[in-house]
């Protein structure tokens, strides 16, 4: 029984970590699309960029987020549980 409870707490103590890092990269990836937005408008009204290209620089930032996200956690996505450690 100390031994689930033992493992409990450490799987607590990696989701919990495992969250904070999610929350930092979500919310870096934001500031970074709208940092790319802004100064896509300055690019916009010197005629360096059309529209459809000013429209689609955070559009890309924020689907390589969904593939990063994909790829942090491989083992929850292509290995199978592992069973608590006996002993």
């Amino acid at each position: 029984m100390r031994q689930a409870h033992g493992f409990a707490k450490e799987q607590a103590k990696v989701d919990r970590r495992v969250g904070w890092n999610q929350a930092v990269t979500h919310l870096l990836i934001n500031l970074a699309a709208i940092a790319v937005l802004w100064a896509g408008f300055d690019l916009f009204q010197s005629g360096q960029v059309s529209g459809p290209v000013l429209v689609l620089l955070p559009i890309a930032l924020l689907g390589l987020a969904e593939v990063y996200g994909a790829c942090q956690k491989p083992s929850a996505i292509w290995a199978p549980p592992r069973p608590p450690p006996v002993g």
